[in-house]
């Protein structure tokens, strides 16, 4: 990276404190409180993965970047004048000769217009955005001469000299917002990328903490800190859910994966380290994988931005690729392919269900056929919220009652053979 961005990773070290939590964390195992040195060193961890991905991926979203957004705006004004002033002009055509004291008067408008354009030209060389400087410092050229027609009469010359200034605007306006969008897609393939590897990180924590868990029953111990690793894993699943208040169908994923992680961490805090508590933790562990999953799966937003037939940050129509719906749009593929995978977990499981009552007696299958009958109704209600959009708000900011999904039953024990962990194995 360039010696500026060099400079903005270091202030984001700085600010961390990462060197200042690292004498932390050692003091903290140094002193056995192994469960305080442990949170610090997983803080300090995420805080310098944030890091290499900075440096490997071109660092903190750039300041350019806000230079670009300030400067769209102050170029549309411009265009904005430029319409207005060969309008005045043609008008003053039409009414006969133009007066020398409104012709002075339309020849420095222009000349200050052409001064913003240079200094905008400046500010966009400096900001690493060359094509839309040269555009914007061709539009002053021709704003100097639009101005020097107008001083002279040459209205012709004036009205072509302004349409060429505007043509040029319009070029820089169009560099910035193709070049803005990129860095948009930019930044949301960057986000999946992070939400991949915490996944991924809490997966494999969870994991861990199985094996942990079927070590201690083998070795016949116990490990008093065990349960509140495993409450502290449910808490990261909880934030992380809470930050996906978009995504129903992954949000809905997660909550039973920290259900099913309360479950085995309260297990664990009574020292059961059996096959159920084990289950609840591989339950657990398959919920994170299956929006893992769907979320490597999906296509990436350059990707999507390329297949719609024009390559980079444009569309087939050749216009700039709104960032924000192809953020939507991503989001959108994930959720429908987490639908599509718990669905196919229901109709296998359901296939079995039916297999197994034709010669099922005494009607055991009854209670998990209902089960299995409610997650449908669940799988629907979260497909409709997704389909439908966000949920409307009240005058107080709520959501609608309408749009809250109905309350998920009690987690499924086990034992039980309709259980989480059967609905969402690979």
């Amino acid at each position: 990276p360039d010696s500026r961005r060099f400079q903005e990773i270091v202030d984001h070290a700085r600010d961390a404190a990462i060197g200042a939590r690292m004498r932390t964390a050692a003091a903290a195992v140094d002193d056995n409180r192994l469960s305080q040195g442990l949170q610090t060193q997983r803080e300090v961890i995420a805080d310098l993965r944030e890091l290499l991905r900075r440096f490997s991926e071109g660092g903190i979203p750039p300041k350019d970047a806000q230079v670009w957004r300030e400067t769209a705006s102050r170029l549309q004004d411009l265009i904005d004048r430029q319409l207005q002033w060969r309008s005045e002009l043609e008008s003053r055509l039409q009414s006969g000769d133009i007066p020398p004291e409104i012709r002075r008067e339309l020849s420095a408008r222009q000349s200050a217009d052409a001064e913003s354009a240079q200094a905008i030209a400046q500010e966009l060389l400096s900001a690493d955005a060359p094509s839309a400087a040269e555009a914007s410092a061709g539009a002053a050229r021709a704003m100097n001469r639009a101005a020097e027609a107008a001083r002279e009469a040459e209205a012709e010359n004036a009205k072509a000299a302004a349409q060429d200034a505007e043509a040029q605007l319009r070029r820089a306006l169009a560099d910035l917002e193709r070049r803005l969008a990129e860095e948009a897609l930019r930044q949301a393939a960057a986000e999946i990328r992070r939400n991949l590897e915490i996944l991924r990180g809490l997966s494999e924590r969870q994991t861990e903490l199985m094996e942990e868990t079927r070590g201690l029953a083998s070795a016949g111990k116990a490990d008093s800190t065990l349960h509140r690793r495993q409450r502290d894993l449910a808490g990261e699943t909880a934030d992380l859910r809470r930050q996906w208040a978009d995504r129903p169908i992954a949000g809905f994923v997660l909550e039973e994966a920290e259900a099913a992680m309360h479950s085995a961490a309260q297990r664990l805090e009574r020292r059961l380290y059996d096959e159920t508590t084990v289950t609840f933790q591989k339950q657990a562990a398959a919920a994170l994988e299956k929006v893992a999953e769907a979320l490597a799966n999906r296509a990436t937003p350059e990707r999507a931005a390329s297949n719609s037939g024009q390559g980079g940050a444009e569309g087939g129509s050749g216009q700039p690729v709104d960032p924000e719906s192809a953020r939507q749009a991503q989001r959108m593929l994930a959720e429908l392919k987490l639908v599509r995978e718990l669905q196919s977990d229901l109709l296998r499981r359901t296939e079995e269900l039916e297999a197994k009552r034709r010669i099922d007696t005494e009607g055991e299958t009854a209670a998990e056929l209902a089960r299995l009958s409610e997650r449908q109704s669940q799988l629907r209600h979260m497909l409709e919220i997704l389909l439908e959009g966000p949920a409307p708000r009240s005058q107080s900011g709520a959501a609608s009652p309408q749009a809250t999904p109905p309350e998920a039953p009690a987690l499924i024990p086990p034992s039980s053979p309709g259980s989480l962990e059967d609905l969402l194995k690979p």
